[in-house]
């Protein structure tokens, strides 16, 4: 049986990570900002992630990811949440410090998004996404995400306050 634990990128993604998001329309013009706290673990050989969004409109928002493995360093991720439910992620390591993801229509497999996920050191990373319209193919928006692991035992009050976030 195929270990996660045993994968080279993955195992350095355990932990909390909290992040910067900016959202760009196709022109590089800013739609929107949130942050988040994502929440990275291996449990019973699966991939378990939750993500915790909060938006300046107050709005808060939960996520959850599911992986397992279907190949040395690639995961297959799902999500019981709407819209991802509809989703089918591919999650694939490059490397040392990369990781690729691939995010298709679960009833369709036409590509809705690309995300790159680059470890710069062991507390920090730079994340991307290119988004798809996915009849036309035509590029739809970017993401940038930039985001930095916080301390084990660190009080949860200073993470959502994003006190010494870059």
């Amino acid at each position: 049986m195929i270990q996660i634990e045993n994968f080279q990128v993955f195992p350095q993604c355990i932990g909390d990570w909290q992040g910067k998001w900016i959202a760009l329309d196709p022109n590089g013009r800013e739609l929107y900002r949130f942050t988040s706290l994502l929440k990275q673990r291996i449990i019973d050989n699966r991939w378990v992630q939750t993500n915790e969004n909060s938006y300046s409109d107050g709005r808060q928002e939960i996520l959850h990811f599911e992986g397992t493995a279907v190949k040395q360093g690639t995961l297959l991720l799902e999500s019981p949440d709407s819209p991802y439910d509809r989703f089918v992620m591919l999650a694939e390591e490059q490397g040392d410090n990369l990781i690729i993801i691939s995010v298709s229509e679960r009833t369709t497999g036409l590509l809705l998004a690309t995300e790159t996920i680059n470890l710069v050191s062991k507390i920090e990373r730079i994340r991307t996404l290119q988004q798809f319209k996915s009849t036309e193919g035509k590029l739809r928006g970017f993401t940038l995400v930039i985001e930095k692991k916080l301390a084990d035992g660190a009080d949860e009050r200073s993470r959502q306050a994003g006190d010494n976030f870059p």
